[in-house]
């Protein structure tokens, strides 16, 4: 059985097989459930947050078309018509 040591609750330690390599089969599958949990919480959380990024794309679209503020539009603007730097 578990060594007090371990630090384990009395009733799980008593629930724990006696065979050593049991016990660590036992430990694999506690593993498996908590691993495959937490990866659950993350892709929750990763579909969240690429739905509040989804959001957001119209919003900063609409205020850079607001603003004339475009990939290019500050590039374009900084040139005269001879393709220019203005002020250069």
């Amino acid at each position: 059985m578990a060594s007090p040591a371990a630090g384990l609750p009395d009733a799980i330690t008593a629930a724990l097989p006696l065979n050593p390599y049991e016990q660590l089969e036992v430990a694999r599958k506690v593993t498996a459930v908590a691993a495959a949990a937490r990866a659950s919480r993350l892709e929750l959380e990763a579909a969240h947050l690429h739905q509040r990024l989804a959001d957001r794309d119209p919003v900063a679209t609409e205020l850079d078309g607001r603003a004339g503020v475009g990939p290019l539009c500050n590039e374009e603007h900084a040139r005269d018509g001879d393709g220019e730097v203005a002020g250069a």
